[in-house]
């Protein structure tokens, strides 16, 4: 997969195309820089859906993520999201733990 890529599952996929979801959570820093134009890709398929350019990138504690990323990001919850957030991730995760916020828009 190219540097430049977001994975998202297809739920996500179909927010994005929709514009309904503009930004992501990662565990990884990201490689990209801010103005980059990234493919969105899902997890089980590596054919680009949607091309993004990322307008910010943000790095936060896990314990920083508030109830109002939760509900933009289509979860009922702070729990469910950070729940959902945790699973992507084989490492153990705490209050403490770095992530990278990044927010983009969706090109045409």
């Amino acid at each position: 997969m190219p540097e430049n890529t977001l994975v998202f599952t297809p739920d996500e996929a179909e927010k994005v195309i929709k514009k309904r979801l503009t930004d992501v959570y990662e565990f990884t820093r990201p490689l990209f820089n801010e103005e980059d134009i990234c493919s969105c890709v899902t997890e089980t398929d590596i054919i680009p859906f949607a091309y993004v350019k990322i307008l910010a990138i943000h790095r936060h504690n896990f314990s920083q993520i508030l109830h109002f990323d939760a509900v933009s990001a289509g979860y009922p919850t702070l729990d469910s999201f950070k729940e959902a957030l945790v699973k992507k991730t084989p490492k153990a995760v705490n209050e403490g733990t770095k992530v990278w916020h990044i927010i983009f828009e969706l090109l045409k």
